[in-house]
């Protein structure tokens, strides 16, 4: 005796597209979080360009050369 239920098959491609829809949306909810997160902790380059400018650096150099020794002590 074969008591087996069979659905028909639109409800198995109808089951299918809404996990995918929950999947995809669950995706979704996490890279924006992921996004949100990177932009905290890495800046733009508009960022790192104003931060610390070449002209910056240069000044920060001449005013105390002692910080990046550019030869080796003489002993």
């Amino acid at each position: 005796m074969n008591t087996r239920l069979y659905a028909p098959p639109f409800l198995g491609m109808q089951a299918s597209l809404e996990l995918r829809r929950h999947f995809c949306s669950r995706a979704n909810v996490v890279l924006a979080s992921l996004n949100r997160y990177l932009n905290t902790i890495i800046p733009s380059p508009a960022e790192r360009n104003t931060t610390l400018g070449l002209c910056c650096f240069y000044h920060y150099i001449r005013s105390d050369p002692s910080v990046l020794p550019f030869k080796p002590p003489s002993k």
